[in-house]
């Protein structure tokens, strides 16, 4: 018991070939350490610092325009006082900043 939650328990499949061996181990891999593979796959697709910029210059292209959509979507609505949609904005902002500037710590 961890924090009064029973622990999951994994079982392990038996399995003839080896292609099932490392599909089980895989999937096992995932559900107990998804967000370190997932580092480790980033880490592999993108290697050196020139690929992470490339890619975070693409990612952060989409995600201004999607803010720009979704600013243009506040600018039809005719219920918010413009007070409250200056605080939209502002939210918007700070949503597409922090997605741009996120490290990798």
């Amino acid at each position: 018991m961890v924090l009064g939650r029973k622990r999951r328990v994994y079982r392990f499949k038996k399995t003839d070939s080896l292609a099932d061996t490392q599909a089980n181990c895989a999937g096992t891999a995932n559900d107990l350490m998804q967000f370190a593979n997932g580092r480790v796959f980033v880490d592999y697709l993108y290697p050196d610092q020139t690929s992470v910029d490339n890619i975070r210059a693409t990612a952060g292209g989409v995600i201004k325009n999607v803010i720009h959509s979704f600013q243009g979507m506040i600018d039809q609505l005719d219920w918010m006082t413009p007070g409250v949609k200056q605080k939209a904005y502002d939210k918007t902002i700070q949503i597409g900043t922090l997605m741009l500037i996120y490290g990798n710590e």
